[in-house]
């Protein structure tokens, strides 16, 4: 009887061994989303126009930056609307910044019901769960190959 026990809490120990930390399943579906906007911006020949300067660079090249920071706000991390592509100079000064060029290509692209959406996200209680970071990195992965596919990237 103890030896069935103690193999019982053996199997638990193992299984909860193999879980991956949630900081590394957000790392890498920050790596699958980040990938996905920087595809999805991109145009057909793999460049990306700057949402805040207007300049033109590869792809690969570029970051995906969010329009209200991710920094305190878990529910805009990897809200597709608030991520577009950017040139990791524009990326970078805007840090904790909401660029008026930034503002006026939210504004342009989405109107202003769409930015007193996002912004209502802000602050809001949005726990990383596990399941949900595992599915979103299955569903990111499968984009990015899609549209790798239909870019020809």
């Amino acid at each position: 009887m103890k030896e069935t026990k103690q193999k019982d809490k053996q199997k638990v120990r193992s299984k909860k061994q193999k879980l991956v930390p949630i900081t590394r399943l957000k790392g890498k579906l920050w790596e699958q989303f980040s990938l996905f906007i920087r595809l999805r911006d991109a145009d057909m020949t793999g460049n990306i126009r700057c949402c805040t300067t207007g300049y033109e660079r590869h792809w690969k090249q570029s970051q995906a930056g969010h329009f209200h920071s991710q920094r305190g706000n878990p529910a805009l991390i990897f809200e597709e609307n608030n991520v577009h592509a950017q040139s990791p100079l524009a990326n970078k000064l805007q840090k904790n910044n909401i660029t008026w060029d930034y503002f006026k290509f939210m504004y342009d692209k989405y109107g202003m019901e769409e930015l007193e959406r996002l912004a209502s996200l802000r602050k809001k209680p949005f726990p990383l769960k596990r399941e949900w970071l595992e599915e979103q990195i299955k569903h990111y992965k499968k984009q990015v190959e899609l549209l790798k596919q239909q870019k020809g990237l």
